[in-house]
């Protein structure tokens, strides 16, 4: 689901909200008027009044004495009505009850400006279509310890894992900037992340996503096995409901789309083709794309195809994982 769907799809959620609080409105004014009935009789008049100064206006040669009179009258009634309900305490409060955001009246909008309110409910429905709520409350760059990756250098790479995981942050740092900073003539950076398992790959992609959603973004999380049964189901007519539609959608026009795994799912003809069309498309439509994988890049090439490599090693920033396996460390490590 893109920025607009998504928009759209929680402006109809506010419509909603808006009729309940008509037919609210309407009840606790029955109330209140059951309870002061004289406040119905002042309301009624000064629906009147309206009509009336119209008509007067037309039909009178002296029409600043007879505005000036009504808007006496007018006066006078609502000052009756403040009275009576300041009498029986009935506040300013009576009636926002009725709204799920008393600040915008749920509309979204205060003035011109988005309300705090719709601001929360775009960012929740990211998180929601993103497939990451759960997990990006433990993995994120606050809960990232630097602690896991050893600092003796790697006798394949020459370089530590811990410096080689700093020069892999401070890269996902830029890539978060270039999506603050959307600057339109700049090439958009998309990032492959590779290495053996166990590393931290999948943790620094959702450290990325955390980052770009609360800041307003768009992303959507899949691991490559599946995205390419989604991608099989609606290609041969298995899955062809609004849902499955919408996300098919969403994989091509989100800000960032999120492939975790790659490699590890059931490799076909038409894996190979869709892989292409979805990294071709986004690079076409400047939208940006991460991808982890155990592959080595040499390796894409055999799984896939040259087409693919080529727009792989053309135009993302390649990122090295090196080192043991993180999840073996913690178990016998307790870091705090």
């Amino acid at each position: 689901m893109a920025d607009s769907a998504i928009f759209s799809d929680v402006m109809r959620e506010y419509e909603r909200e808006k009729n309940k609080a008509v037919r609210l409105f309407q009840e606790k004014m029955e109330q209140l008027y059951a309870k002061i009935p004289r406040v119905r009789e002042i309301d009624e008049q000064l629906s009147k009044m309206g009509a009336q100064l119209a008509v007067l206006v037309l039909r009178s040669d002296n029409r600043e004495q007879i505005i000036s009179e009504m808007q006496e009258m007018e006066e006078a009634l609502c000052y009756e009505r403040g009275k009576l309900l300041k009498k029986h305490k009935i506040g300013d409060k009576y009636f926002n009850d009725i709204y799920g955001c008393a600040l915008c009246k749920d509309t979204g909008f205060v003035d011109i400006e988005r309300c705090a309110c719709l601001k929360q409910r775009l960012l929740n429905k990211h998180y929601e279509m993103s497939n990451l709520s759960k997990v990006l409350k433990v993995e994120n760059f606050g809960n990232f310890k630097l602690e896991y990756y050893s600092d003796e250098p790697d006798e394949k790479y020459g370089v530590s894992p811990r410096d080689m995981i700093k020069k892999n942050v401070r890269t996902c740092e830029d890539f978060i900037k270039s999506f603050k900073q959307a600057d339109e003539d700049a090439v958009p950076m998309n990032l492959l992340l590779y290495g053996d398992t166990g590393l931290g790959k999948t943790y620094l992609c959702n450290c990325v996503a955390k980052e770009l959603l609360d800041s307003g973004h768009s992303v959507l999380y899949l691991t490559a096995p599946q995205l390419f049964k989604m991608v099989e189901n609606i290609r041969f007519g298995r899955d062809v409901n609004d849902d499955a539609g919408r996300r098919m959608d969403a994989v091509y026009s989100v800000d960032l789309l999120i492939i975790d795994d790659l490699g590890s799912e059931f490799s076909t003809a038409v894996t190979a083709s869709e892989f292409f069309n979805i990294v071709n498309t986004r690079l076409l439509n400047r939208k940006q794309t991460m991808i982890s994988t155990n592959l080595m890049p040499q390796d894409i090439a055999e799984h896939y195809s040259g087409r693919v490599t080529s727009r792989i090693i053309g135009n993302f920033t390649m990122l090295l994982f090196v080192g043991d396996d993180i999840r073996e460390y913690k178990k016998y490590n307790s870091l705090t």
